[in-house]
């Protein structure tokens, strides 16, 4: 079918797949129809719809969806009340599979949330609770028993997966990285709805393991007194929050998430939040320029445009004066005061988003303290992020700081993440680690330290643990970095164990696809690249080429 002016959304029943088009008069999706049914096989005839092929734009935007992978995860999804019918059909069997007890944990975290949050689209806006953008206790009883004993039991079956197989990996790393996450998030929730009191009484069965809690140690010890922090995801958010409030430590610096941010509660949560030693986050918009989603996405026009930059406070106050929707600007950038005096020049996009205006805010506000990202910004300052271990500094350049970098390293405890049989399903730290050698080893070429660079290699080699999460480009780059005519011992240890990590994806159970295309473009990179005389490694790069490419993933 021609799908160049349709909108679409899929749903998988429990007959199959249906099909709904976006009505623009009724502004929902409407005409659901079953266009393939599971008891037949069989594709169905649909009406409505304009016979022809789409183009690739098309078929492309239909399929553009970052929760796709659900669809293979989930036997129902796409509609409301999918979590019902996953939990009515799974929750009586006898003896559950681990994808099962995956599946049901997932739904009723879904569901937790399903009445104050349509992150996914699929909730049900007449059972969604009424509450105030701002304020405490928020939740009734009722609401407030839901919520918990949804999350409650989403966290016991994921435990109970980790008891039966500690290594099943889920989109945030180990399951029991997400069966501990799952406690934090209710955490999280509670603190921006409910009260500190309640949040703090549901931190219970949290067992974070040495990797998980070392990660968020050297996050927040990375950063200087009395900073503020940008967290992005679970891992760098979740288990911070909780070394911070149930192990007391680094509780100076004030730990937000930029993915929260969507959200106008939090925003007025952090607001209006004692942090540490009862201080506040100051921001120059007010509630009520936020309420009713009015700032969910400011578009920017420019009839006109020059090179000069607008101050950041005199955009915020543009934004407040014109109160959302679109905002008229000539300048091209917003000029950001730095912690230590300064300016970082943040480009002006087309369309400006709720968490990145409240980023924009928070940083302009309280320009006298340090400020630090653990990963993504989303107002484009990466020329003004220094690296400095764990965290990026916002500064008036962009740099590596080989001192703090080699600091970093230096410290790690590598006996004691080898020990960890968890390590390996980290998805963040790993990486992180594999980077800092990257970098120092790109900086040591720079400076021409050849003898530098060697050790830095064999230090990655001789310390660091395998991991899934290792394989990526800048395994390439150190691969690079070594002159195979005069150290070709050292160029094939890196091929290795290049070849090592690698296959631990096909030994891991849950592993996604976006995992397995990654670790398949390192491993083609790394055979258009080798430059080994070794046949025996060829031979097993193109054999775990091939295996790779048969990979079931989720």
């Amino acid at each position: 079918y021609d799908l160049d002016d349709v909108y679409i959304q899929v749903a998988k029943i429990k007959g199959g797949y249906e099909i709904a088009q976006y009505d623009f008069d009724l502004q929902r999706y409407a005409g659901r129809q079953l266009f393939w049914s599971r008891a037949t096989g069989a594709y169905k005839e649909l009406s409505g719809y304009t016979p022809g092929r789409s183009s690739e734009r098309a078929t492309a935007n239909a399929l553009n969806d970052p929760y796709i992978f659900l669809f293979n995860l989930y036997p129902y999804y796409g509609y409301v009340g999918w979590e019902t019918d996953v939990i009515d059909t799974f929750s009586r069997v006898a003896d559950p599979s681990e994808e099962v007890l995956y599946l049901l944990g997932r739904a009723h975290s879904s569901l937790s949330q399903s009445r104050f949050n349509d992150n996914f689209g699929f909730a049900d806006s007449s059972q969604f609770y009424s509450y105030a953008e701002s304020g405490r206790n928020l939740f009734s009883k009722d609401q407030l028993d839901f919520f918990i004993s949804h999350a409650d039991t989403a966290h016991a079956y994921f435990k109970q997966l980790h008891q039966r197989n500690p290594q099943y990996l889920t989109r945030v790393g180990g399951i029991g990285m997400k069966a501990n996450n799952e406690v934090m998030y209710k955490y999280a929730w509670l603190q921006m709805y409910q009260n500190d009191t309640v949040a703090y009484n549901e931190i219970k069965d949290v067992t974070y393991n040495y990797t998980q809690l070392d990660f968020a140690k050297r996050i927040l010890s990375a950063c200087a007194p009395d900073a503020i922090l940008f967290t992005y995801g679970d891992n760098d958010y979740y288990a911070t929050l909780y070394v911070q409030q149930v192990l007391n430590f680094r509780k100076d610096v004030d730990v937000l998430n930029l993915s929260l941010m969507n959200f106008v509660n939090y925003i007025n949560f952090i607001r209006d939040h004692k942090w540490y030693k009862g201080r506040q986050i100051r921001m120059t918009l007010s509630e009520q320029d936020y309420a009713g989603k009015k700032l969910q996405m400011i578009q920017i026009d420019r009839p006109e445009e020059v090179s000069h930059c607008l101050p950041a406070k005199a955009f915020l106050e543009k934004v407040k004066a014109e109160e959302g929707g679109s905002v008229t600007i000539s300048e091209r950038c917003v000029r950001v005061p730095l912690p230590k005096g300064g300016e970082a020049a943040a480009p002006l996009e087309k369309n400006y988003y709720q968490s990145g205006l409240a980023t924009l805010d928070i940083i302009a506000t309280n320009a006298e303290r340090p400020i630090y990202f653990t990963s993504v910004n989303e107002i484009g300052l990466d020329n003004y992020l220094q690296q400095e271990g764990m965290v990026s500094r916002l500064a008036e350049t962009s740099y590596y700081d080989e001192k703090k970098i080699a600091s970093f390293l230096n410290s790690l405890d590598y006996s004691q993440l080898k020990k960890d049989k968890e390590y390996a399903l980290h998805p963040s730290y790993p990486p992180l680690i594999v980077r800092a050698y990257a970098n120092l080893i790109v900086i040591s070429d720079q400076q021409n330290l050849q003898d530098q660079k060697l050790q830095y290699v064999n230090r990655f080699l001789d310390l660091v643990p395998g991991s899934l999460f290792n394989v990526n480009n800048d395994y390439l780059n150190m691969i690079q970095s070594v002159d195979y005519t005069t150290h070709a011992a050292l160029y094939d240890r890196l091929l290795s164990r290049l070849i090592s990590d690698a296959s631990l994806c096909l030994h891991i159970q849950g592993v996604e696809h976006q995992d397995v295309k990654r670790i398949q473009e390192t491993v083609d990179g790394a055979i258009d690249i080798a430059r080994t005389k070794n046949d025996k490694i060829i031979q097993q790069l193109k054999a775990l080429q091939k295996q790779l490419q048969t990979k079931k993933a989720i």
